[in-house]
């Protein structure tokens, strides 16, 4: 299912609903694939998009667990899913053209690419996702660590910070604690930066959602 635009969504608490100039807004529900890892699935659904994207021009990255980011390191979409244990619900967003976008986020592309990019990119980002899912190995951790923006970077989560350095097999985040490792199954995880100041001031760094 697609929409032209979306009015309201489901995200992270306390974060309001923007709409972008021209979006990917896609739905797609099937039957829960028999694997022990369904926390794999938006990972997939992930690496669909960034292929969907490749199709039309656009190259994103992934940012564990769910996010899609420019090259730059800007979001530009984000992936969604929930099960019930016998169905699979996997909604997906990007901002393609965001003229006005607020700070943290961005569009695709520099102007409207119209209607038929985002239908095409849904098309292609299901048609992926379902193959992908249909084949004996649908969980490319390969793929998913090579388009990754976090691995080698150093992170924060609540509770905790690390550096980043693999992606389990169940999906999971890998981080460095000192000589520990802990594994993240889920909440939002923020990408530290450094940030080069004037000359006559400290480093400082910042942190992108």
């Amino acid at each position: 299912m697609t929409a032209k635009r979306q009015e309201a969504g489901r995200g992270r608490t306390g974060i309001g609903w923007i709409n972008a100039d021209r979006a990917v807004a896609a739905s797609l529900a099937f039957d829960a694939p028999a694997t022990p890892h369904l926390g794999t699935i938006p990972l997939v659904a992930g690496l669909a998009m960034r292929s969907a994207l490749d199709e039309v021009g656009v190259r994103v990255m992934v940012k564990w667990p769910n996010d899609l980011m420019d090259v730059d390191g800007v979001k530009v979409g984000g992936i969604l899913s929930e099960s019930d244990g016998e169905i699979v619900v996997i909604g997906a967003g990007v901002n393609l053209y965001f003229e006005n976008a607020p700070a943290g986020m961005a569009g695709c592309f520099p102007s409207d690419p119209g209607r038929h990019v985002a239908e095409r990119v849904a098309t292609i980002w299901a048609d992926r996702l379902l193959d992908a899912l249909a084949s004996d190995r649908p969980w490319n951790r390969k793929a998913y660590r090579e388009a990754s923006m976090l691995l080698g970077a150093p992170i924060t989560w609540e509770g905790g910070s690390g550096t980043a350095v693999d992606v389990a097999d169940d999906g999971a985040l890998v981080v460095a604690v000192g000589t520990e490792r802990v594994e993240l199954h889920s909440g939002a995880v923020r990408l530290v930066r450094r940030a080069t100041l004037a000359a006559d001031t400290d480093d400082a760094s910042r942190e992108a959602e």
